[in-house]
């Protein structure tokens, strides 16, 4: 919303006469040791990058069980439809539509060619578990959510994330689209 309907806007919420639109969020438990340690939830993301020294990391992505990829990266984003157009846009991940319930793996500066995006359904469950590449330097990452930073992750430790319980209500006041608003924001 700009400025300029600011006025329309509040009219329209005085009146009763707007809609509540519920995003999902996402929760991340962190295990240490096979012990629950944290769980955090986002409405945008859950970011895992590299710590330290300027070196990629190893990454063991996988869904409902199966490894799907051992990226070679500077981390991996995982994002609802509403974080889909922050970093997640940025490292070249896909925008979903806010109203869609999946969300998004996105590997962050993959050292390969044939790393994408996944687009998972909102029954998934993904891992991250960083692996030891070179036994010379000590592998760390950092869990973030929403901008805010959680815990240091080293190998032997996982982080499941999956579609959580709680939602975030959004109050939509007037009736311009996700394309409009696309549009005016991001072109």
């Amino acid at each position: 919303m700009n400025l300029a309907d600011l006025s329309k806007t509040l009219d329209l919420l005085l009146k009763d006469q707007y809609q509540v639109e519920n995003r999902i969020m996402l929760t991340a438990e962190v295990y240490k040791q096979g012990e629950k340690a944290a769980t955090y939830i986002a409405l945008n993301d859950f970011n895992i990058n590299r710590c330290g020294a300027s070196r990629v990391i190893g990454l063991k992505v996988g869904i409902n069980g199966s490894t799907i990829d051992c990226y070679r990266a500077d981390g991996v984003i995982v994002c609802t439809p509403t974080g889909s157009t922050g970093y997640n846009l940025s490292a070249g991940g896909p925008i979903i539509n806010p109203t869609c319930k999946n969300f998004v793996i996105t590997p962050i500066c993959p050292h390969s060619l044939t790393a994408r995006s996944i687009v998972l359904a909102k029954e998934d469950v993904v891992t991250v578990e960083v692996e030891q590449i070179r036994s010379n330097i000590k592998e760390e990452a950092i869990i973030s959510f929403d901008g805010r930073e959680g815990l240091s992750i080293v190998p032997g430790d996982q982080v499941k994330i999956y579609k959580s319980q709680e939602v975030t209500p959004f109050i939509k006041a007037t009736e311009v689209s996700f394309v409009q608003i696309l549009k005016e924001k991001l072109l």
